[in-house]
């Protein structure tokens, strides 16, 4: 999936990567593969649901990896599809939970440690879904529209700090259009800022070049 080449790619680059999931078995799995390639890696497991837990998978990856973490990737999701008129109260909720509390839990979490050093990037991983909808997919489209909103907001909380938000809706599968070009041809705004043609692997040589860019390095 996306998390998973984003963290091989990571890895790959130089960065230490702590990769946090619901299912520690396949984190464990990914963690391995990506040392085993000469990457530093570990696993922690994480309901992105449930606040204690994140603000815990946090704590043990700073502990693990002897330092702050500097660049996170909110890329938890799900999907409950049907049809607005039949839709489940719990089935939008939960949605909504996952996709975008989810990602606000692990921002909170993690601009901490970023604003105290003075330093920080985040991507929150959208969808095409979230800017032109999609049928069956209400609660789907809601939460990754959700982000859009959560990122502009977010990157003018903590512009100031130096933590930048340089893939604030970082969109799957879709190419910009109506004369909206890359992000290094659009003045200061690091919310809308990066898109990807291929949507399964999500552009990542593509990412990396691109995120160099925005200042981000390995750490």
């Amino acid at each position: 999936g996306i998390g998973e080449g984003i963290s091989r790619k990571l890895g790959a680059e130089g960065f230490r990567v702590a990769i946090a999931d619901l299912n520690l078995e396949v984190a464990q799995q990914t963690a391995k593969e990506i040392v085993a390639a000469g990457g530093e890696a570990i696993a922690v497991p994480i309901d992105v649901t449930d606040t204690a837990s994140v603000d815990q998978a946090l704590k043990d990856a700073e502990e693990v990896l002897g330092g702050t973490v500097e660049v996170l990737v909110a890329n938890a999701g799900i999907t409950a599809d049907g049809l607005s008129m039949r839709m489940k109260d719990d089935d939008f909720a939960s949605v909504l939970d996952t996709n975008l509390h989810g990602a606000f839990r692990c921002v909170r979490a993690a601009q901490k440690g970023m604003i105290r050093g003075k330093f920080g990037r985040i991507v929150l991983v959208g969808s095409v879904v979230g800017l032109y909808g999609s049928p069956g997919q209400a609660n789907y489209a809601a939460s990754k529209a959700g982000l859009v909103g959560l990122a502009r907001a977010l990157t003018r909380e903590l512009g100031v700090s130096s933590v930048r938000y340089p893939g604030g809706n970082f969109v799957s599968g879709y190419r910009w259009e109506d004369g909206v070009g890359p992000f290094e041809e659009r003045p200061a705004r690091h919310d809308l800022a990066w898109h990807s043609t291929e949507p399964n692997t999500v552009g990542l040589d593509e990412f990396m070049t691109w995120a160099r860019k925005a200042g981000v390095e390995p750490t």
